[in-house]
């Protein structure tokens, strides 16, 4: 909360009070035919000065960059005055933060009085400052108007199926926590229904730990997925409108042989991440085959490993070799670093101009995956998907940051921020 005070003394405008110049510079038509109706009463016209000199001191900007004329004090029917902004006035608001206002005026003798109390919502001041450095109009850049228009608008007559079923294979001994972290991103972006599939024998954890994520128990061998999980995998995917694949999965036979048929078989859009990538990699052929949308979702090392390139050659040729790749096996890359690209099939780079070094640790990329997965299960396609993911994850992740800072930032600092930078973003 913050709070503007000003006090006036009226008889500074005893001569100003009834002069249409004056009136027309400072107040609305609105404010200056409720002075007519009191005969320019002197004290009225302090008090609604007051008020909005109070006004820009509670938002802590000088009064010249309020468009006074377009900002009315007005009173109930006890009396009780309030602003009023024009539709223009909101959005210049904006820009200082999104706040509730509450006015007072007072009169005593030949001084005029008013307090205003400004009920700051921290997080769209967060986000006003998170968005600052993607307000560009670099068509290269994954920008803020980009991401407001890719942003898919909610239908107010809808129900859970409206907004698509995601299904996340992920999890092992180990690394539960990653499961838990991409299918809570998935969750918290807007998808309708959302499943895990998950080792049998680790099931329990995530019944407990995920209690608005429905799970799918499949065949493991202490806490790793085999081969026998396949067939269920692929039969409940095509219920689905996205697969998401490879987070905390581990790296096996079984894994190995579920993500490469997967890839052959799976008619729905698939997500790869950490694992998934890491099977890939070690047969990457299989991409050639297959038929339907996909985001590879690599850091730096991973993508070495499926462009079979000596890890010091890729970070000094990374986003030629990810357009190579993009296009040779046809699917869109998210290599992920401090300024992620987004590679689409082909060959355009997008760049991404937010985040911070607090996104730097274990489960960030699991809370990326998850994010993608929403937005394609929501009828985005794979690619506009990723811009928006790569955009809206790290805007969150920035906007956490302001709070906590960069060194404790952690992943579920992320998802807890998703819900207000998608807020901010589509309203």
């Amino acid at each position: 909360m913050s709070i503007g005070v000003d006090i006036l003394k009226i008889s500074r405008l005893e001569k100003l009070a009834s002069k249409t110049e004056f009136l027309n510079k400072l107040f609305s038509q609105k404010e200056i035919e409720y002075f007519k109706s009191r005969s320019y009463n002197i004290n009225t016209v302090a008090g609604a000065f007051c008020a909005k000199e109070a006004l820009a001191k509670a938002i802590g900007c000088g009064l010249s960059r309020l468009p006074l004329t377009e900002i009315s004090v007005v009173r109930d029917e006890l009396g009780k005055p309030f602003f009023e902004f024009s539709e223009k006035a909101k959005e210049i608001l904006k820009t200082y933060s999104d706040k509730n206002f509450a006015l007072t005026i007072s009169h005593d003798n030949d001084m005029a009085a008013a307090v205003v109390f400004a009920d700051f919502d921290e997080n769209h001041t967060r986000f006003v400052s998170a968005v600052q450095k993607s307000d560009v109009e670099n068509g290269n850049i994954i920008s803020l108007a980009k991401a407001v228009k890719l942003l898919p608008k909610r239908a107010e007559n809808s129900h859970k199926g409206t907004f698509g079923r995601a299904f996340a294979v992920a999890g092992s001994t180990g690394f539960t926590g990653a499961a838990r972290l991409a299918c809570e991103a998935i969750l918290k972006t807007g998808s309708g229904l959302i499943t895990l599939g998950t080792p049998r024998s680790l099931n329990n954890i995530f019944e407990i730990t995920l209690k608005e994520v429905m799970t799918y128990p499949l065949c493991d061998d202490n806490g790793v997925l085999t081969k026998d999980a396949f067939d269920a995998i692929l039969k409940f995917s095509q219920k689905c409108n996205v697969c998401l694949i490879g987070c905390g999965m581990s790296l096996t036979d079984g894994t190995r042989y579920i993500v490469e048929n997967i890839v052959k078989q799976c008619e729905k859009p698939l997500v790869i991440d950490a694992d998934g990538i890491n099977a890939l990699a070690l047969n990457i052929n299989v991409l050639t085959s297959h038929r339907q949308e996909i985001v590879l979702t690599p850091h730096i090392a991973e993508f070495a490993r499926l462009a079979g390139k000596d890890l010091d050659y890729v970070i000094d040729n990374a986003e030629q070799l990810a357009v190579e790749f993009a296009k040779k096996y046809s699917v869109c890359v998210v290599l992920k670093s401090h300024r992620t690209k987004v590679v689409f099939k082909n060959g355009k780079v997008f760049e991404n101009v937010l985040g911070n070094s607090g996104m730097a640790t274990g489960g960030t990329g699991d809370v990326l995956a998850g994010v993608i997965t929403s937005f394609v299960c929501q009828g985005m396609s794979a690619e506009n998907a990723a811009l928006l993911g790569v955009y809206v994850h790290s805007l969150a992740a920035d906007m956490a940051s302001q709070s906590l800072g960069e060194y404790g930032l952690t992943p579920t600092d992320i998802i807890n921020t998703l819900a207000y930078a998608l807020k901010y973003l589509g309203g």
